[in-house]
């Protein structure tokens, strides 16, 4: 597609709960999630060099160096500004063909010094004002900003990048009863609804088959743990578990409790009714509400272990209702987001 010019994409990317010395900021692994299913597809480009560069915590790093790709550390104690230095000077020293950047409220210094190196500049669910700077900018858990007229922009359900392992599991049963529950808050869960939802749970007279997944980065393991052990109920623990069998649990549930981020697209593809806690505002204001695959509490750290355990009784009891949604989010969610990303950005270094 190159000519035989090897490119370079570089993505710029934070994933999981981190602090700065400007103060703490919550983010989930989606975001990580999302741009390595872009540059999967990606690097089916031969003839391609593929960079990230992150502030994130071991987990992160980890999962990035698993999928075998080059990682710049971006020190954890820097301010914005000697942050914002850092990548410039690495991306100078790189000299990419693009940079693919999911921070979601980028600044018009940073996206500016970027532009001005003639770098192909991608936007992912950016309501920053730098978003004024990108050539490509797509939308996919967020209602589209406003762009300009030599902007490219996409946005919606087809344009929502999720490993295939969601979108290639087929056959979802709904049942006529509930007996399946799976609870996943993500990685980190940084607002602790992992604990609400036990509780709420362990306060319904039903004795549902509970899972429970909880990632390398969730720091109330002692709490849980000690809730569980008092707990009348048996619920099964699961740590660290991978994208692959994470699916799989989707599928085998009859209904996933779990965050408005990227989970939301993925239990979507595969069937599985949802009941959504979001960990912030930015959750909060994702759109998938209005596609009826899932049903939104609004935020968490606001929601009682009643309206919790309510919601669940209400789902769990109407069977049509969630036949509905599965039959929705199958529908919705075809899995080719990635690869149509990826498709956008090759196309565009193609005619450079």
């Amino acid at each position: 597609m190159f000519n035989n010019t090897r490119k370079t994409i570089v993505f710029r990317v934070d994933g999981g709960s981190k602090r700065v010395s400007d103060g703490p900021i919550k983010r989930g692994m989606g975001h990580i999630s999302r741009c390595l299913a872009i540059a999967n597809e990606l690097k089916k480009e031969n003839n391609l060099n593929i960079f990230f560069i992150t502030q994130t915590k071991t987990e992160g790093l980890k999962r990035i160096q698993d999928a075998n790709y080059k990682v710049k550390k971006i020190p954890s104690n820097l301010k914005t500004k000697y942050e914002q230095n850092f990548v410039i000077d690495f991306l100078k020293k790189l000299s990419p063909d693009a940079l693919i950047v999911d921070m979601l409220n980028t600044d018009t210094s940073f996206m500016s010094r970027i532009k001005e190196m003639g770098v192909f500049l991608v936007s992912i669910d950016d309501l920053g004002p730098g978003k004024k700077y990108s050539d490509l900018l797509v939308y996919n858990l967020i209602k589209q900003a406003k762009c300009k007229p030599e902007q490219k922009c996409y946005s919606g359900p087809s344009y929502i990048p999720i490993n295939k392992f969601f979108s290639n599991l087929k056959n979802k049963k709904i049942k006529k009863n509930c007996k399946s529950i799976l609870v996943s808050f993500g990685s980190s869960d940084p607002g602790g609804f992992t604990i609400k939802t036990v509780r709420a749970l362990g306060e319904m007279p039903e004795n549902y088959d509970v899972t429970i997944l909880v990632g390398p980065s969730f720091s109330k393991n002692y709490e849980l743990k000690k809730i569980l052990k008092k707990g009348k109920k048996r619920y099964k623990l699961k740590y660290n578990v991978n994208s692959k069998e994470f699916a799989k649990l989707i599928q085998k549930s009859d209904i996933t409790i779990t965050s408005g981020g990227l989970s939301v697209y993925e239990i979507a593809a595969i069937g599985t009714p949802g009941i959504v806690l979001c960990q912030n505002e930015h959750e909060n204001s994702n759109i998938f509400n209005k596609y009826g695959t899932a049903i939104k509490l609004g935020l968490g750290e606001s929601l009682s272990t009643d309206n919790i355990r309510l919601a669940i009784k209400n789902l769990a009891n109407n069977k049509k209702m969630r036949h509905d949604m599965s039959k929705r989010g199958r529908k919705l969610i075809d899995g080719k987001g990635a690869e149509r990303i990826a498709n956008m950005v090759l196309n565009e270094l193609s005619n450079q």
